[in-house]
Parts: structure tokens; sequence; C-alpha cells
């Protein structure tokens, strides 16, 4: 089994994230014919299931996984606190990925990009690389100036950051039959 490509986008509450990540995937699969996953940390503590529906009845028996399926898709839900290790989440959810995007995991030991955004306030990730590690690139709606910034991508070009992750991991590289 070949593993896929990883690559965390990281930064800021705000910052962008999720439009890039969408954005990302829409360029792989469109234009590489790649089968692309994402896994997204949430760190709001996102609600269980609505009230009253089967699967939080489910749940509230005492079920520490649920499994909705249909047409539509696969959903898993599950009750145990999970550690935030990147290999077995790899090893769970990537077996028959090309690419495997991380939205946010910032203190992850993963390749990332940081999506900044200035208007925000804060201060990039990437100067505190023990806090965060593994910074390869920032993508950025402004040029920064900054003596430590790692390679910049413009923001507002999705495709230029998905040839980036590309080309980056290049020698691992495998297309879907």
């Amino acid at each position: 089994m070949t593993q896929p490509i990883l690559c965390a986008l990281s930064g800021w509450s705000g910052s962008g994230k999720t439009t890039l990540v969408c954005a990302i995937v829409r360029y792989l699969e469109q234009h590489r014919g790649m089968r692309v996953g994402v896994i997204k940390h949430d760190g709001h503590c996102f609600p269980p299931d609505i009230s009253g529906s089967d699967t939080r009845r489910l749940t509230e028996a005492g079920a520490v996984r649920t499994v909705l399926c249909g047409e539509s898709g696969l959903v898993v839900r599950e009750t145990e606190p999970q550690r935030l290790a990147i290999e077995p989440l790899v090893k769970r959810f990537g077996a028959d990925l090309d690419v495997l995007l991380f939205e946010g995991f910032k203190h992850a030991a993963v390749d990332k990009i940081e999506v900044f955004r200035a208007e925000l306030g804060n201060e990039p990730l990437f100067v505190n690389p023990t806090q965060y590690p593994q910074v390869v690139a920032v993508a950025t709606d402004r040029p920064l100036d900054h003596e430590t910034a790692p390679q910049q991508l413009d923001l507002n070009r999705p495709e230029q950051i998905a040839e980036f992750i590309l080309d980056r991991h290049a020698a691992t590289l495998r297309v879907s039959a």
C-alpha cells in the first residue's frame, strides 16, 4: 500500500483555510483526476447529533461508534476522545487516496502550508517552529517581509498551491487507476 501525499493547511481562525482547502480539492479532482480526502481538526468541540435523531439515540444508549450510511455516503461518529496523531488517521482514512489534506493540525508533525492574513493581527505560525513544526510554505494575500518566512504562495491562486503540494511530494505521486 502506497501512502497518499500528505499536507496540512494550518492557520488562525478566519484565515480562509476551508475556502482554500475546497479550492485545492476541486483543482486536484478536476484537473489532475486525483482522489482527495480531507481530515478537519475541530477546536470548538463540534456538537453531537441532532437531538432525537436515531444516531443520537444510539450514542446515548452507549454506542462508542455509530456509522450512518446510505445512497448519499457514509458518516462515522465516535464518542471516545481521539488522539490527533497523523499516522493512525492516515492508516484509517487514507489507504485509497492520492492526496490526504489536513485542515488545521497546527501542532502536528506533518508538512504544512500556513494560511496567513496579516490583517487578522496574529503572529505567523512559522516564527515559532517549536510550537508549530514543519511549516514549508505560507499562502498569503500579501508578500511578507520577514527574514525567516518560508516560500510564499499566492493565497488567491489555489492551483499554484495544489501544484506546490504535488511538486514537493513528486517522488511519492501515484494516480488512481
